[in-house]
């Protein structure tokens, strides 16, 4: 294996978001981010689904080496990924630190004072360490987002699938989420990091490329060109 190979965390190939539409070919890199963007119904949730084998659009998807439609190799792929849903998935009946350590107790890593550090940590780089007894049912929309986005990080998730990670928010936990995850960037605590939005500043904070989605008509996922983001991105024709 070659070491370009060895830096691709994310291969996808031959993933068709709709019959009579063209295959998605794309990878994604160790350091990298990635946003498909496009408006509603142009294929952005399934395409996430399909990236974590709970969507059957053909073709082949690997994430670290490993086969994510292989029954057998779909543990193992799914390892170190953590995912962002648009609803934030918090279990209302439990409280914040559980729903942080849920992954962790899932994937049974980290385990005893490992683990408490872990969801120390996680709730530090949330900022919402003042909420970790409350109930989910408790908190606001803008604090669930930043807690389910912590959540992403349990059990040592090292590549982010993101669906609009800040919509609904107010300006002041938009802001709060998007310096999060540019704080995980740059200091390295992820490795890669891919985004399905419609808001253009979301790309350009936090992407290097994006790979527009559009929808004509009933055909939906028609990739454009991979482009390099633009300081200030233009509306995607």
């Amino acid at each position: 294996m070659s070491v370009e190979k060895k830096e691709i965390i994310l291969e996808v190939s031959g993933l068709n978001l709709h019959p009579d539409a063209p295959a998605l070919d794309f990878s994604l890199k160790r350091g990298e981010a990635l946003t498909f963007i496009g408006g509603n119904g142009t294929g952005k949730s399934r395409l996430l689904a399909a990236l974590i084998g709970q969507a059957d659009c053909g073709g082949f998807v690997a994430i670290n080496g490993h086969d994510v439609n292989s029954p057998s190799e779909r543990m193992h792929a799914l390892a170190k990924v953590g995912i962002l849903f648009q609803e934030s998935g918090l279990l209302r009946d439990l409280d914040v630190e559980s729903n942080i350590s849920l992954p962790a107790r899932v994937r049974g890593w980290p385990t005893g004072d490992d683990a408490v550090k872990e969801a120390e940590l996680l709730l530090g780089l949330s900022g919402c360490d003042y909420a970790r007894y409350s109930f989910a049912s408790e908190i606001s929309s803008g604090e669930s987002k930043r807690i389910a986005l912590a959540r992403c990080l349990s059990g040592g998730s090292e590549v982010l699938l993101l669906d609009e990670p800040v919509a609904g928010l107010s300006s002041e936990h938009r802001e709060a989420v998007l310096d999060l995850l540019s704080t995980l960037r740059t200091e390295g605590v992820i490795s890669g990091l891919v985004i399905f939005t419609d808001d253009k500043i979301v790309a350009s904070r936090l992407s290097d490329t994006f790979i527009p989605l559009r929808r004509e008509g009933t055909v939906f996922g028609i990739p454009g060109r991979l482009t390099q983001l633009p300081r200030d991105p233009t509306p995607v024709p």
